[in-house]
């Protein structure tokens, strides 16, 4: 079936805890790959490490470009190559988008063919959930908050809100659900003001989530228009089998439509009809009677680091003993780490790229892992520092190249889908059985690599389904992509279990990382493996316009790594 008629991809946009989670859940069956939130805010504030995607960089619209989300990224070798990756990937079609973030959306509607579906809820609700769930606290809105003012006060946009609250040293004082009703009102108000010209499907939570199978395959509709008949009906078809699958089952009972007035206060609901006053934004008035006050932790638990220890030689012979050897259909061996690779052992590797002069990151833009602010691992002068809380935590937001280069760095590689599928799961049929004991659905969050809640198969690996997806070493046909495999905590089995493709730039989060191997007793020396790390950065730094014949270089660079790793014992 030809490429052609999977057109147009879909671009699923509302503000955080809007349902988006739930749409993706429905809809992506319907389409190849589906991904979340690829370009984000994340770290978008002045002198801050900016998503390399983004098209802000606090000056004028003018300066917005169609090519590279914005005119100066043309002079930033790495985030050029990625703008231009992004959007040479997503123009091939079949894609699902969803995002939460709203600041780049003018440059990614008009960059590539999306077809975009808007979710409407109405904000009282949204900040409901947000309190009920402590999202503030769990998800870091804190810090993710702050810096979304500052993008507010050093962007076009200070123009238009700039004057309609107490900005900057004021902001993080204010009561959680007023800092999240500024939130909330800009976020509506961007995303209402781009999309107008986009002819969007527009749809209200309370649609979406009681809609009957009626409103959900007009939606399918609206989006694979120019899909042929065939291909439309087997969107169709899988469509409403997801529908009537796990992936409906967050929301049975309806229990996160709970009224918005059985969280909130009456004073609290006042104080955030003033704050969308203020921002031109009339809300329908709600019913008398209420509960007691909603009390919500308001102090964050103290963060604590500690700096990385252990040489490279205790990492190899820490994982050389736990390592597994497991079968394949085909009658070949290969061995397997017990565990997914947690977030202390890839800051050990973070630590030897950076006593060996290796940049983390080029021009600022993350190469092997992105040291955001509200992340685990973070490095200060020469010395990497893990979260003592997360240290044991599986290493997630792990684009294709930093897994690949830590796998060969401990004398492995990655996995192969077949590898996967027979070896490490043990075959399809093996599955259900998996999901019984799987950190999958959004039980209970990203879990240690070694959780008691999820014990070990019989051979002692841990999280063999769930936790976190794993990056493979196989290709797609699509020049950017490479193939990744499993379950995330927060996904349901109709997300696609087995090998799916993903664009090897883009880490997000429950992305990770589990280590092959095919002898415990082979090693790259370091000068080999150091000498590709030294090409891999003067590659992405002096790249030119061929987008396409860089990713093929750095795949043929790691594909000489798993090779030598197959072929040299110690």
């Amino acid at each position: 079936m030809s490429k052609e008629q999977y057109k147009p991809s879909a671009l699923i946009i509302a503000p955080k805890r809007s349902g988006t989670n739930f749409a993706v859940r429905i809809f992506s069956p319907a389409f190849t790959s589906a991904v979340n939130e690829p370009l984000g805010l994340h770290g978008d504030v002045p002198n801050g490490k900016r998503n390399p995607l983004s098209p802000w960089e606090y000056s004028s619209v003018k300066d917005v470009s169609q090519e590279y989300g914005h005119s100066r990224l043309k002079d930033d070798p790495y985030g050029a190559l990625l703008a231009k990756q992004f959007l040479g990937w997503l123009n091939r079609g079949e894609k699902l988008i969803k995002e939460t973030d709203f600041l780049y959306l003018e440059w990614l509607l008009a960059s590539a063919n999306l077809k975009p579906l808007v979710i409407h809820r109405d904000p009282r609700a949204s900040i409901a959930s947000v309190l009920k769930n402590d999202l503030y606290n769990r998800w870091g809105f804190d810090s993710k908050l702050q810096r979304f003012i500052n993008t507010v006060m050093n962007s076009p946009l200070k123009n238009l809100y700039g004057n309609k609250m107490p900005f900057q040293e004021k902001f993080p004082l204010l009561p959680v659900h007023q800092q999240l009703a500024f939130y909330y009102g800009v976020a509506m108000q961007e995303i209402d003001r781009v999309i107008k010209s986009y002819d969007p499907f527009e749809i209200t939570y309370n649609e979406l989530i009681r809609g009957s199978d009626n409103v959900l395959m007009a939606i399918v509709d609206y989006f694979q228009g120019h899909w042929n008949s065939a291909v439309s009906q087997a969107a169709r078809s899988r469509t409403l089998e997801t529908r009537s699958s796990d992936a409906y089952s967050t929301f049975k009972g309806y229990g996160d439509l709970e009224p918005f007035e059985d969280v909130l206060t009456r004073e609290q609901l006042d104080e955030i009809d003033h704050v969308f006053s203020a921002l031109g934004i009339r809300l329908k008035s709600v019913g008398k009677g209420f509960p007691k006050p909603f009390s919500i932790r308001e102090l964050q638990e103290e963060r604590r680091f500690m700096p990385v220890t252990g040489s490279k030689e205790q990492s190899v012979q820490e994982v050389r003993k736990s390592a597994v050897r497991v079968d394949t259909d085909t009658g070949r061996s290969f061995y397997v780490g017990k565990t997914v690779v947690s977030n202390y052992e890839y800051a050990r590797f973070l630590q030897w790229i950076t006593d060996n002069r290796i940049p983390m990151a080029i021009n600022g833009k993350p190469l092997f892992y992105n040291d955001l602010p509200d992340g685990y691992i973070h490095k200060r002068g020469s010395q990497i520092f893990v979260d003592e809380k997360y240290a044991d935590y599986p290493v997630n937001f792990i684009n294709w190249v930093g897994a690949a280069a830590y796998s060969v760095w401990i004398g492995g590689r990655l996995p192969t889908g077949n590898e996967w599928e027979t070896g490490i799961i043990r075959g399809k049929k093996n599955v259900e059985k998996l999901l019984l004991k799987a950190n999958v659905g959004e039980k209970f969050g990203l879990a240690r690599v070694k959780d008691h809640r999820f014990p070990p198969d019989e051979r002692g690996i841990h999280d063999v389904l769930g936790n976190v997806s794993i990056w493979l070493t196989d290709e797609s046909g699509n020049p950017y992509e490479r193939m990744l495999a499993g379950l995330e905590w927060n996904h349901t089995p109709e997300l696609g279990l087995l090998p799916r493709p993903r664009p090897w730039w883009l880490g997000t989060s429950g992305l990770g990382i589990r280590t092959a191997f095919d002898s415990v007793n082979r090693q790259i020396p370091e000068s080999v493996f150091l000498a590709k790390m030294q090409e891999l950065v003067q590659l992405v730094t002096q790249h030119h316009e061929d987008h396409t014949q860089v990713s093929t270089q750095i795949f043929q660079l790691f594909d000489q790594l798993f090779s030598y790793n197959q072929s040299h014992e110690e």
